[in-house]
C-alpha cells in the first residue's frame, strides 16, 4: 500500500477527482452529441463544462497541495 492510498486525506481527494473529472467528460460528451441537433442545448453547456473544468482542476490542485504538505519531505513547486 502506497503512502497516498493509506492516507484517508490523500483517498477523498482523489475521489473528488474522479468525480469531478467524470462529470466533466459526461458533459463534453453530451455536447458532442447535440452538437449540430440542438443548438439551444448545445450553448447551453457551455457554461456548465466551465464550471465543471474549473472544479476538476480545483480538485486536481488540491491533491497536489495536499501531497506538498503532508507528504513530500522537500518543498516543491506548485504549478497550476
Amino acid at each position: 500500500m502506497t503512502r497516498e492510498t493509506s492516507c484517508q486525506k490523500c483517498v477523498a481527494l482523489w475521489r473528488e477527482y474522479q468525480s469531478a473529472t467524470r462529470e466533466h467528460v459526461a458533459l463534453l460528451k453530451e455536447q458532442e452529441h447535440v452538437a449540430g441537433v440542438e443548438t439551444l442545448r448545445f450553448v447551453e453547456l457551455e457554461p456548465l463544462i466551465e464550471l465543471a473544468a474549473a472544479k476538476r482542476d480545483a480538485a486536481r490542485f488540491g491533491i497536489r497541495v495536499h501531497l506538498a504538505a503532508e507528504h513530500y519531505d522537500a518543498p516543491h513547486v506548485m504549478t497550476a
